[in-house]
């Protein structure tokens, strides 16, 4: 049943924009969630995060999604807000 149900086109995930990791490999341990939903609100997009908690994360692994993939998410920012919540090892 679930192939029938039709997706406005600003919700496909296949033109989302993707921002890698961009810092050094650790797990993730907690996320701001908060922060992102602030710099979504303030972009006027969704943003995705990728990994779960716990995922082990390497340096240009795909870390969030972001769609409409043309809206001014700046990724430094998304980075800087995720960046204090890992654990590197």
């Amino acid at each position: 049943m679930q192939g029938n149900i039709q997706f406005p086109k600003k919700l496909l995930r296949k033109d989302a924009r993707a921002i890698n990791h961009d810092g050094s490999s650790g797990v993730l341990m907690a996320i701001g969630a908060i922060d992102l939903v602030r710099a979504a609100h303030s972009a006027g997009c969704t943003i995705e995060l990728m990994m779960q908690l716990g995922n082990f994360i390497l340096r240009d692994d795909p870390l969030f999604r972001t769609f409409p993939p043309d809206r001014p998410v700046d990724p430094g920012i998304l980075h800087q807000k995720a960046r204090s919540e890992y654990i590197y090892g």
